[in-house]
């Protein structure tokens, strides 16, 4: 089985979530930023795995152009969607206003792998739309394992049924 994780991230933690999925999926796993590269085949994957942290209350711009521009593709392919948030009640309006309704609708799992925020990484700027936009201060800042292990499962039990 071959696997595609596309995420976009800026100050890491979702890298580090695409890092923890790669690590425990069964096949070969190919795990692209598209920060760094969006002129991407999709050809010869069996899932592909679509992130992004969310910023100002959006998935990054780049995953939703590289979606909506490639839709029908990843329609023909297994999908799961995940966001990195620290408001996992939210998860869901953030992968629809950051997906199409199609996309959303065709994954298999839409999940929120948790959130991390890095204050000191942010200008004063940044910080001061944050704090207003997501009301994230005192947010308990965490990582969703289980979340990323059933993602994990659902891939590697769906490699199992292959084989059998």
């Amino acid at each position: 089985m071959k696997i595609l994780i596309l995420y976009t991230s800026k100050h890491g933690f979702t890298k580090a979530c695409t890092t923890y999925l790669s690590d425990r999926l069964l096949g070969k796993v190919d795990i692209q930023n598209l920060a760094d590269n969006s002129q991407l085949s999709l050809d010869g994957y069996d899932w592909i795995v679509m992130g992004s942290a969310v910023y100002m209350g959006k998935i990054n711009k780049k995953m939703t152009l590289f979606s909506d521009k490639n839709r029908d593709k990843l329609l023909s392919h297994n999908i799961a969607l995940f966001t990195c948030c620290m408001t996992p009640e939210e998860s869901d309006k953030y992968l629809l206003t950051g997906f199409s309704k199609r996309l959303y609708e065709a994954s298999k799992l839409n999940t929120n792998f948790g959130g991390k925020l890095k204050r000191d990484e942010l200008t004063f700027f940044e910080r001061k739309l944050t704090d207003l936009i997501s009301k994230t201060e005192g947010k308990v800042q965490q990582t969703f394992y289980e979340n990323m292990d059933s993602l994990v499962r659902l891939i590697n039990n769906s490699e199992q049924s292959q084989k059998v």
